[in-house]
């Protein structure tokens, strides 16, 4: 009659058999419409007793997964707590003891195998990024443009607030000065100022890309040392001549003066005033420094006013010089806004209301470093006949430039007062990073003097990460500060 059909594929199946063999002279159920198939012939050599038994109670289990609609036997994965892959293992095993050479407990042998291989094999879904659904994706964008925005976005927001408008020449003021700063004579300047100062410092007759000058105090030798052998050292950028000098006003001490003589002397870089270097002649130094550049650098294209302890990262800002397309009323800073004057009569920086009546100074590049152009030197100079000189040097400035009719351009590639922490490829961007320690300036010029240009994507990651620990030391200093506050107050 040929090979028995398999109705179940599990060790149960035999067992099934029998139950529906003996259900028809049990009287329960319909009758089988297939004639009765013989049993399987057991194995020579093995008693029929034992097996016996174990198929009436195969076949009393498997009656019972009849019952309850789970049909199939062990073929299928029934996940029964940590102990289900042993279970298989059993059933298994019965199958092939019980029936070896049958197709059907052969298939169901293959079949549980296949089951096995995929419950060990993929146990349980991994999370890859491939199988991200949509709202994941949109969460994972939300926060990259959320860290940027708030990493980035106070500079882009000053960049856009900031950004200055050109100032219409309608006044007639304005035209005044301008038209006296085109038509400036020089003769007479060089007369006047050896009345008001000595400077051995020399400027070259050739043109001067770009002319530094660093308001330094006379005490400060050492600061003006390190700057000479760091980037005041840079003599040209891309095939352009940079020059450095330092402006300093006459020292308190003798001995200390003695010392200015001699390093100028050596050097032939200082720039000096007839009067006493103290904080009230600090307006006075810069006007002093305008002037000398009017006067004897008169070929210098960009002059850059910067502090002592800054750095400057020279070759960054001559690339950004370079690619400029408006060569005249460049005046390049990090803009302040609505600075008020100091009223208070015990401050050093106290400017009286009859001096100075206005609520806010007008917008001004920070005096950390901002630059300028040659024109704007000699409005500079020009409008600052009548402008108080009790006024901060940076805000003068800014008043002098308002009044010839030249706006302040904003750049956060300028630090203004804050220290941005080393990063070699963002210190290669930026163009300057205030409150510099003598051995920061040797170690972070050393770095970023090298040939090595960065990539795109190194300055993005220098970037950020010159954003995240500058914040951080931002805020370490703030807690500092606050702690020092809260423990004079206890002494006192």
């Amino acid at each position: 009659m040929g090979a028995p059909r398999c109705r179940g594929r599990g060790p149960g199946a035999a067992g099934r058999g029998q139950s529906q063999r003996r259900r028809p002279a049990a009287g329960a159920g319909r009758p089988s419409r297939r004639a009765p198939q013989p049993p399987p012939q057991q194995p020579a050599g093995r008693s029929g007793a034992p097996h016996a038994g174990a198929g009436r109670r195969r076949g009393e289990r498997g009656g019972e997964r009849a019952a309850t609609g789970r049909g199939g036997g062990s073929h299928r994965l029934r996940i029964l707590g940590s102990n289900w892959i042993l279970q298989t293992q059993i059933d298994r095993a019965t199958a092939r003891r019980n029936c070896p050479e049958s197709p059907c407990c052969r298939d169901s042998s293959q079949h549980h195998a296949e089951a096995r291989e995929f419950s060990v094999h993929v146990p349980l879904p991994q999370l890859t990024l491939c199988r991200l659904r949509t709202h994941q994706w949109c969460f994972i964008l939300f926060n990259v443009l959320l860290f940027h925005v708030l990493l980035f976005g106070a500079d882009l927001l000053e960049q856009y607030f900031l950004h200055s408008l050109p100032l219409s020449y309608t006044d007639a003021k304005t035209l005044e000065i301008r038209e006296r700063a085109r038509k400036l004579d020089l003769d007479p300047l060089k007369a006047n100022l050896s009345h008001t100062g000595s400077s051995a410092a020399t400027c070259s007759n050739q043109e001067v890309f770009l002319l530094i000058v660093v308001c330094s105090s006379p005490e400060n030798r050492t600061r003006r040392n390190v700057i000479r052998q760091t980037w005041g050292n840079v003599t040209g950028s891309r095939g352009y001549s940079v020059l450095t000098r330092f402006a300093v006003g006459k020292a308190a001490s003798a001995s200390t003066q003695l010392e200015i003589n001699e390093e100028a002397q050596e050097h032939r870089d200082i720039i000096e005033g007839t009067f006493i270097d103290s904080p009230e002649t600090q307006t006075q130094k810069m006007l002093m420094s305008v002037e000398w550049t009017v006067t004897f650098c008169p070929h210098a294209r960009y002059i850059l006013h910067t502090a002592q302890d800054v750095f400057v990262g020279v070759p960054s800002l001559a690339g950004y010089l370079l690619s400029l397309t408006q060569r005249e009323d460049i005046y390049l800073g990090r803009v302040v806004h609505h600075r008020v004057p100091d009223r208070d009569p015990q401050s050093p920086g106290f400017v009286p209301i009859h001096q100075y009546p206005e609520e806010f100074y007008p917008d001004f590049c920070h005096g950390s470093a901002f630059l300028m152009s040659q024109d704007v030197a000699r409005k500079v100079y020009v409008a600052a006949r009548e402008v108080p000189l009790a006024v901060p040097p940076a805000a003068f400035v800014g008043i002098c430039a308002k009044r010839a009719g030249i706006a302040a351009r904003h750049s956060s590639r300028f630090s203004g007062e804050k220290h941005i922490s080393y990063n070699r490829c963002c210190y290669k961007f930026i163009f300057t990073s205030s409150n510099m320690r003598e051995d920061e300036l040797f170690k972070d010029w050393k770095e970023t003097s090298d040939g090595e240009d960065c990539s795109l994507l190194e300055t993005y990651y220098s970037l950020v990460s010159c954003k995240v620990l500058t914040y951080i030391d931002k805020f370490k200093q703030f807690n500092l500060d606050r702690i020092k506050d809260e423990v004079l107050h206890f002494v006192n």
